[in-house]
């Protein structure tokens, strides 16, 4: 299967690429949130969203249709490249844009790429792990 086959596949019934995309945002900022409360000893609401990502994640699994003991074997694989993405597009966007185009060029540029390897992760898990 091409490159370019498995971006498009990634849709659900009812739920384009678009909307599968912006739940991959949800995740990566629930996940800095929840890194951000922890750095800041508030542990409880740490807790709290944390807990509210697990649930998030588990029904955004079953919606797409993933594998879910590969979800949760690789779910730090997942955690990583979203929060990742956020960041990426942060320095893309942010004022690295204006002080140093280069770097949110670049930025951009890591930030396809990741985006690349989730849309191949999420076709991976819903294969089950098969087919390369």
């Amino acid at each position: 299967m091409g490159e370019q086959e498995v971006r498009v596949e990634v849709k659900v019934e009812g739920l384009g690429r678009g909307a599968v995309e912006e739940t991959w945002w949800v995740i990566g900022h629930l996940v800095n949130m929840e890194e951000h409360l922890f750095e800041s000893g508030l542990l409880d609401q740490a807790a709290l969203v944390r807990d509210v990502r697990r649930g998030f994640v588990e029904e955004w699994g079953r919606a797409l249709g993933l594998d879910g003991e590969l979800l949760r074997r690789d779910w730090c694989v997942y955690k990583h490249a979203l929060a990742l993405m956020v960041h990426l597009q942060e320095v893309g966007c942010g004022e690295a844009a204006f002080k140093a185009p280069e770097l949110a060029l670049r930025a951009h540029e890591v930030f396809e790429v990741v985006k690349s390897f989730v849309h191949d992760l999420v076709e991976y898990h819903r294969r089950g792990g098969g087919g390369e």
